[in-house]
């Protein structure tokens, strides 16, 4: 494998919501941009870590949920040895499922025009969704800190200026679960240089991946009219206090960004 640079620019979390080290965002990338299935001594000659530190990181990408791995072929006695891969996307025929009922609810409906009636349906789905998903009660997500603290913004009538901390959270869990690959991004520097009282676009999620693209090729905006509709009806139904949210498609090559900003 050709050897690549230290991973810069955002970086994914943790289940448990720490931002990841270069070192491991360096594995993770490595494992993205391989064309197959790659074992520990090509990511050690790849990253320029050593092997108990790429041994390390690859076993809490496996608990994120980021890789897979698979045995391979044994070629004598000794430790069994692995090769890493993506995780594969959520089944597809349940993602499928979800889209069509909710495109057939709006169809039937009735809508001015396609967009309207795929975020329509959206909007229903995310509902559902939002009703069907229990909420997060893990202790440790509790004190993440970060791009979804529970006590971040608050707009002049005490209310939360963004989605809590809770819903947030649900969101990125129930994106995940659908299989968007979803990254918190936030920019400490970025933030604390905006005027006082400047609270727009607080809080952005870059969708990495979307289970539904390679099926609706040349009617990408309907997808996302859907998946914008998706995102708001689930705030809505969780944190209805939350901000607006807006569905920003493919702001750089297979990735979507979604932006909660503050409350009206």
């Amino acid at each position: 494998m050709e050897k690549i640079p230290d991973a810069s620019g955002a970086r994914r979390r943790s289940r448990d919501g720490r931002i990841y080290s270069s070192a491991r965002e360096s594995v993770l990338r490595t494992v993205e941009n391989a064309q197959h299935a790659v074992d520990t001594a090509q990511l050690v000659a790849a990253t320029g870590l050593h092997e108990n530190t790429v041994r390390g990181h690859l076993d809490q990408l496996l608990a994120d949920g980021y890789l897979q791995r698979r045995k391979k072929a044994s070629s004598g006695r000794g430790r069994p040895s692995w090769v890493w891969t993506l995780a594969a996307a959520p089944d597809a025929a349940a993602t499928y499922a979800n889209l069509a009922a909710a495109l057939a609810s709006a169809l039937v409906n009735g809508g001015s025009s396609p967009h309207d009636a795929a975020y329509q349906a959206g909007l229903e789905w995310g509902t559902r969704m939002a009703h069907e998903q229990p909420a997060d009660s893990d202790d440790a997500a509790h004190s993440e800190q970060g791009a979804h603290s529970e006590q971040r913004a608050h707009s002049d009538n005490g209310d939360s200026a963004v989605a809590s901390g809770v819903a947030f959270r649900d969101l990125m869990n129930m994106m995940r679960a659908q299989g968007f690959a979803p990254e918190c991004v936030h920019d400490a520097a970025a933030e604390n240089a905006k005027p006082v009282g400047d609270e727009s676009d607080v809080e952005e999620i870059l969708l990495r991946r979307c289970p539904l693209l390679p099926a609706v090729r040349g009617n990408e905006q309907v997808a996302c009219a859907v998946h914008a509709g998706m995102i708001e009806g689930f705030l809505r139904e969780r944190s209805p206090r939350s901000g607006s949210t807006r569905l920003v498609p493919f702001v750089a090559a297979g990735t979507c960004a979604v932006r909660i900003g503050a409350a009206s």
